[in-house]
């Protein structure tokens, strides 16, 4: 081991610059292959602190016009686990607020709104295995009592023992006062199910009684409406496809009776992943998690290209080292030795990278920690099993590199090599350009792809673009307010001359929420559509910057006053109609289109919809302001709606903020194609470095010639580096149908598809080709400042 370590060093100090390539081509890799197999095994552990997760199932109900949504009626529960033999226990939840308004809380003299608040019974708690931290019992839910999450007990009492302190939620008007009877560990920001406050179900319910005016006996009772969510929990020793059937069979027999138009499905706890997506078989599809399978494959080809730089590179080294093994061979050294030889000196530069890996990731978090893969959180007993990936993935590209050093040196002859008579295989360099061109091919069908996605959200971004969303300003009320209200809100905002218009609704965009059903036009009664629905107030396509065709914006009061509906022109193209002004549907006159707009993120794409007038009641306000939205303008605005509204609770938003919230997981996957697509481009010049750098060896006496016969600098560039151009010019050549392929694949998840773009194409190929013959000219630079009778007198 001590005689290689000692032709290790004394090898690599004599090339440093080939030595500098691999260690960082081998380094940038592994990195990479860090921090996206990072990614992939934090995204892969949702839910996975649930411990009986697969017997776990959350129920869906549908109705006639295909709206989806996880609630069901409070008895439900108790007709299921009494007539099912296969159910085991259920839980019902609900997260808060629902439909109920903002809910806020006090601590202290503080005011706080909280999001993460659920009311659940206490099989909620055991189900998901939420434990307790400051006590051996289980956490328990009764009335009048709250668990905390860790964050929040440090957050508003500084110390995680709390049990026994006081929390106020206050609702409206009205204080509920809770004594904290647990505290318990976070849950994991990627889990289905992310308490940060759980209350007993009771709450839930006294709340829409008391102050929404619910009956108790109606809101118990009733099978037709859908108020509370359901996780149902499997027997341990009831097979899936036997607890699926009964099920059916169960809720097809009630609701064919109490609700005939309605459905019931079931989602697998397990595949619950931030959205779902689309109905196969008895189940919902993943939705969101099948993003996983970006990550996967990048991790697989960053590990392809980074085997491809560092063979390429140690062929470099070797094709400098045929004296050594030549003498080696005379002296009776055989493969099986070499092969020892490669290998040690490959742990050996891995083991070189670990400095280069921690200064990456020192400046990955201190520059790009939090922006180009948030939320990164690998739980504890998932950490082995990245370390066993990460570790196949560096064992793999050394066995392989080891293999094809041994096979080539294998083909070295000794005496020949020892003179330095040793000739070039031709099918060896072909072999080697070859790889190169492979390498180069795979970059520029993901360069090409990433850029194309990265237009594509970004033309998703665009449609609330800074000129639209800078100015906008969103309010949120603790509860509904009644027309007159908004009336008199209205006229106080926009008599101030920093506000230019102002609209309000149950739901404006940006949002998750939405609601869609059937709509018949009427001209064609055999034709449906299904919409998205909403209602808004008048001024809400000049609060929102958004273009009408149409009479709508003639009318002081807009829709109200029309008593018409305006439709997007994703709906006009749906339901056909050639001249939409014309045209009804279900009685009320098309009174307007508007351009698309994303009302949702842009995993959802655009829908047909419809907008009618708002007569019903305001829980969000938008304010489009004559300046950029600022703290000091939210400051005024503040102080004018508590001068109307005294002691009403409220919080003001941003609406750039309301997107990047909304819009977190699109720019998330933007930001790591933007990372693996540099580090791989890396990693690809890294490579074409060193193999220009062994061309350059083997052509040293052909270019030295030239010189002599009077051949220019530019020709000579010209000449060297004519073989890597046409490689690469081949390369992008083949990438295109690819690169094409993949981008309609990603395209297909969008409503709207920004095409591929040749322009784009072509701005690449030109930017590759100049780094192509730029790394040539740097490579030739110290021949052709040497006179060419150093390499012809073979003084080198």
């Amino acid at each position: 081991m001590r005689y290689y370590l000692r032709v290790f060093f004394s090898f690599y100090s004599k090339n440093k610059l080939i030595a500098l390539l691999a260690l960082v081509g081998l380094s940038l890799g592994l990195f990479g292959m860090f921090i996206l197999s990072l990614k992939f095994i934090n995204e892969t552990s949702y839910n996975m602190d649930t411990l009986e997760g697969k017997q776990i199932y959350r129920v869906i109900t549908t109705n006639p016009g295909g709206f989806k949504q996880p609630l069901a009626p409070f008895s439900f529960g108790e007709i299921v686990l009494s007539q099912s033999p296969y159910v085991s226990t259920y839980s019902r939840y609900i997260k808060l607020p629902g439909h109920i308004g903002r809910l806020y809380g006090i601590s202290g003299i503080r005011e706080i709104i909280e999001d993460e608040v659920y009311a659940a019974d206490s099989s909620f708690v055991e189900m998901l295995n939420i434990k307790n931290l400051v006590a051996s019992r289980a956490l328990e839910l009764k009335p009048g009592q709250l668990l905390l999450a860790k964050s929040n007990a440090l957050k508003y009492f500084g110390s995680h023992d709390v049990v026994g302190e006081r929390f106020i939620f206050k609702l409206k008007d009205k204080q509920h006062v809770f004594v904290v009877s647990g505290v318990y560990e976070d849950v994991a920001w990627n889990n289905t199910f992310r308490p940060g406050f759980i209350c007993d179900l009771s709450f839930y319910i006294d709340v829409l009684i008391q102050e929404y005016g619910y009956s108790r006996d109606e809101l118990l009772t009733s099978y037709t409406s859908d108020d509370v969510g359901y996780l149902i929990k499997r027997g341990g020793n009831t097979s899936e496809s036997n607890f699926v059937w009964s099920f059916n069979q169960l809720t097809h027999n009630f609701y064919q009776e109490k609700r005939p138009t309605a459905s019931v499905l079931l989602q697998r706890y397990e595949d619950i992943f931030h959205y779902s997506a689309s109905i196969k078989n008895d189940f919902i599809e993943k939705g969101d998690v099948q993003n996983l399978k970006y990550y996967r494959i990048s991790v697989l080809v960053l590990l392809l290209i980074t085997a491809f730089n560092y063979i390429l590179l140690q062929t470099n080294l070797t094709a400098k080292r045929h004296l050594e093994i030549g003498i080696r061979k005379v002296h009776g050294a055989n493969q099986i030795s070499l092969a020892k030889q490669f290998i040690s000196e490959a742990f050996l530069l891995a083991f070189l990278t670990i400095p280069l890996i921690a200064l990456y990731y020192l400046l990955y978090n201190t520059f790009l920690d939090g922006y180009l893969l948030p939320q990164v959180l690998v739980h504890q007993d998932k950490l082995w099993e990245y370390f066993l990936w990460l570790g196949i993935l560096l064992f793999g590209i050394i066995a392989v590199s080891t293999v094809y050093l041994s096979v080539y040196v294998s083909a070295l002859k000794p005496v020949a090599a020892i003179y330095g008579n040793q000739r070039q295989n031709p099918n060896r360099k072909i072999g080697l350009f070859a790889i190169v061109g492979m390498q180069f091919f795979v970059t520029l069908v993901l360069l090409t792809f990433a850029l194309n996605i990265y237009r594509q959200l970004n033309y998703g971004f665009s449609l609330h673009s800074s000129e639209k969303s800078d100015n906008i300003l969103l309010i949120y009320f603790d509860s509904n307010i009644d027309d007159s209200d908004y009336e008199a809100l209205k006229t106080t905002l926009t008599s101030h001359s920093m506000v230019n218009s102002m609209t309000g609704g149950l739901v404006l965009p940006p949002s998750n929420a939405s609601s869609w059903r059937d709509f018949i036009p009427d001209h064609d009664l055999n034709k449906s559509v299904v919409c998205e629905i909403y209602r808004v107030n008048d001024g809400f396509f000049e609060t929102y910057g958004l273009s009408v065709d149409g009479e709508v914006l003639q009318y002081l009061g807009g829709l109200k006053r029309t008593h018409s509906v305006v439709i997007n022109r994703k709906a006009v193209e749906a339901f056909g109609f050639a001249n939409p002004l014309d045209e009804q549907i279900e009685g009320r006159r098309v009174a307007g289109v508007v351009e698309d707009f994303h009302f949702h993120s842009l995993h959802m794409g655009i829908m047909p919809i419809i907008l009618y007038p708002n007569e019903q009641i305001t829980r969000i306000l938008a304010i489009r302001l004559n300046d950029k939205a600022s703290s000091a303008a939210s400051a005024v605005i503040r102080e004018i709606i508590s001068s109307v509204f005294p002691g009403r609770l409220f919080s003001l938003r941003t609406f750039n903020d309301e997107i990047r919230e909304l819009y977190a997981r699109e720019i998330a996957l933007r930001n790591f194609i933007i990372l693996f697509t540099v580090i791989m481009s890396i990693i690809a010049l890294t490579g074409l470095t060193g193999i220009t750098l062994h061309y350059l060896n083997l052509t040293r006496h052909s270019l030295s010639i030239k010189r002599v016969f009077g051949a220019s600098s530019t020709t000579i560039v010209k000449d060297f580096s004519m073989h890597f151009v046409l490689m690469i010019f081949i390369a992008i050549a083949v990438s295109i149908p690819f690169s094409i392929e993949l981008t309609s694949r990603f395209n297909a998840a969008f409503n709207y598809s920004v095409p591929f773009s040749y322009q784009l194409v072509a701005f690449v190929s030109a930017i590759m080709l100049s780094f192509i013959i730029l790394i040539c000219y740097q490579v030739l630079r110290k021949t052709l400042n040497n006179s060419p009778m150093k390499y012809l007198s073979g003084t080198r």
